[in-house]
């Protein structure tokens, strides 16, 4: 059994849907970031940064080892269970997968993350930081698409973990602003993954954790969320998915 410390954020939806592709038993155990649930004394034993994701796989590392940072998390998941054909062993093949799991992990969705932020902060909608951020945004649907047009997938010829790590930050490409007419390459690899049995399965979760977190009502929500001691009374734009089908949950 697998314990996952999460919420509904592409972060943490992005370790269910692997844990639904390898078919393991888990147990998601929701953190309420809005909250604060996530600087607790009790998760901070489980990750000093204060962030979920995070795994105790009891039949493997063992609870003296809990796993965080998504890909991370996704490595030692295919590592672990012998999952080579979504991370190679060795070669090229495996080079391919760490590069764009890197890319998403470290530009995929920090630069998108910093959209949101300043996307849905009325105050800052207009300034210096939200340009910036949608530009980066638009480059990095650019640069997916650009790539998407040679590879069926972003490693090459087989589905990853890089994909598996990028399929949740882009299924809010529309709530960001953004069409899909412009990235057709990009449009045609999300819809062949939205349809793996996996990612199916995963939907209804997500639903249950967006609707269970939802967003936070009260000043002291926000200021405790994005980390400020003061600040205007801020009204979010709740930003909707594209979701396949909903369908059954394992959790």
């Amino acid at each position: 059994m697998i314990d996952l410390y999460g919420g509904s954020s592409p972060n943490a939806i992005k370790v269910v849907l692997m844990l639904e592709e390898l078919q393991l038993p888990y147990k998601l155990i929701e953190v309420n970031a809005f909250q604060g649930e996530q600087y607790s004394p009790e998760f901070l034993t489980l990750n000093p940064l204060g962030k979920y994701p995070v795994i105790i796989d009891h039949s493997g590392a063992g609870p003296d080892q809990p796993i965080f940072e998504s890909g991370a998390i996704l490595q030692y998941l295919a590592e672990t269970y012998d999952r080579a054909e979504l991370l190679p062993a060795s070669g090229s093949a495996r080079w391919e997968v760490l590069k764009w799991l890197t890319v998403q992990v470290a530009w995929v969705g920090p630069m998108l993350g910093q959209h949101v932020h300043f996307r849905i902060h009325p105050s800052e909608a207009a300034g210096y930081a939200a340009a910036r951020y949608r530009n980066q945004a638009m480059r990095v649907f650019e640069v997916l698409d650009a790539r998407l047009s040679t590879h069926p997938y972003l490693a090459g010829r087989e589905y990853s973990i890089a994909d598996i790590a990028t399929f949740p930050w882009i299924r809010v490409l529309r709530s960001l602003g953004f069409s899909w007419t412009n990235y057709p390459h990009l449009k045609n690899w999300f819809d062949t993954i939205a349809i793996r049995p996996a990612v199916v399965r995963t939907e209804h979760c997500y639903k249950r954790l967006a609707s269970a977190m939802a967003f936070p009502k009260s000043e002291e929500d926000l200021n405790r969320f994005f980390g400020r001691s003061t600040g205007p009374d801020v009204h979010f734009e709740m930003l909707r998915p594209d979701s396949p089908p909903e369908t059954s949950e394992r959790v």
